[in-house]
């Protein structure tokens, strides 16, 4: 029973590699560094790192940072923070906290990001305070806000409440007020600043160990 199902997966895995290939974001084109999360961050990873290398090895694709090589622990990360180049040490304890969490609570699988309004929910708070496609929120509260953590973060410390929102449109900076409702959101999906993703094809036979991988 355990073969069949070890081998099936293989098999579904190999069929999907060679229909749509495998993509992944480029590593090296990361414009903001990283999301971590709170299991990250307590391992010393700061909003905005970039992380270059894995036990010394060049890291290619972006989604090489949550592979096991790293959240098996003890790896060791090369961080660009800022002009400084240093090192963190993933700890051995990684995967009891991950136990309790997600993987998003390491590093997001999505990039440090700016942002702005990609659609409005109908009937959302984010409707009724107008904001439209295409808007950014710089400030909340009169608290400058760059990127969408820090947006997430500040906009989820007033659940319940009411912010007034500083929105860039077009070439003009408005204001208005909306409502944050009880888990911290607006009602909005964003337009993620993100380096464009890239494709590998593969063969026949190329594509069984790529699928066996997965």
């Amino acid at each position: 029973g355990i073969t069949v199902n070890i081998l099936l997966g293989i098999i579904i895995f190999w069929v999907l590699t060679i229909k749509y290939g495998e993509t992944y974001i480029p590593n090296a084109e990361l414009k903001y560094g990283i999301v971590p999360g709170k299991i990250g961050l307590k391992m010393g990873l700061l909003p905005g790192d970039k992380i270059t290398a894995i036990n010394g090895r060049t890291v290619v694709r972006f989604n090489e940072l949550t592979s096991p090589e790293v959240i098996l622990g003890n790896a060791d990360l090369t961080v660009l923070r800022g002009d400084n180049s240093l090192h963190v040490k993933v700890p051995t304890s990684i995967l009891n906290d991950l136990s309790d969490s997600n993987i998003e609570e390491f590093i997001s699988s999505i990039p440090r990001s700016k942002f702005a309004i990609d659609s409005v929910l109908q009937n959302s708070n984010a409707k009724k305070a107008g904001l439209k496609v295409g808007d950014s929120i710089v400030a909340v509260n009169g608290e400058k806000v760059t990127f969408f953590d820090q947006f997430k973060l500040l906009i989820g410390s007033f659940a319940n409440k009411q912010v007034v929102l500083s929105i860039k449109r077009n070439e003009n900076l408005i204001q208005s007020t909306a409502r944050v409702d009880k888990n911290g959101t607006l009602g909005f999906f964003p337009n993620w600043d993100i380096p464009n993703e890239k494709k590998l094809t593969f063969g026949f036979f190329g594509s069984l160990p790529v699928g066996a991988t997965k």
